[in-house]
């Protein structure tokens, strides 16, 4: 919530939490509700020792879990592709047209902004202004 009350501040950190808070709220209220007026909610709870008794299987829960880690990992590759904005720290593509040159190192830049700000600093990546917090101040990401 820091970030978010840096960024937005005090009064809009607020306004957003409640709002992602009574969509939580409204989401689970509605799924329960679904579920009682279909007859999917059970009715008694198996006993511990039917659970605990029972062997450790292959079947197609272990089949569904090892999907969804596999497609869980392959979206976590697709993360480690693109390069990072030295000024602000976004996630920006390699194929960026806003890049830089320094020292045989390439560095790629979210927006034109980002990449005058490096620049003016002369490529100092340890500027004091580099952080996520860079963009606060200044413009916005279109697309």
């Amino acid at each position: 919530m820091l970030i978010y009350r840096k960024y937005y501040g005090g009064a809009m950190t607020v306004r957003l939490v409640a709002i992602m808070f009574v969509s939580i709220v409204t989401a689970a209220l509605l799924v329960d509700g679904i579920f009682s007026a279909l007859g999917l909610v059970p009715t008694h709870r198996p006993s511990i020792d039917s659970i605990s008794e029972r062997a450790i299987t292959f079947n197609y829960t272990a089949v569904l879990n090892i999907v969804f880690l596999s497609v869980a990992a392959a979206l976590f590759a697709l993360t480690l592709r693109g390069a990072k904005d030295p000024v602000c720290g976004m996630p920006v593509s390699r194929s960026s047209p806003h890049r830089s040159e320094r020292d045989g190192k390439t560095f790629y830049f979210c927006s034109a902004h980002c990449q005058h700000r490096f620049e003016s600093d002369g490529g100092d990546e340890s500027a004091p202004h580099h952080g996520a917090l860079a963009h606060a101040g200044g413009h916005h990401h279109h697309g």
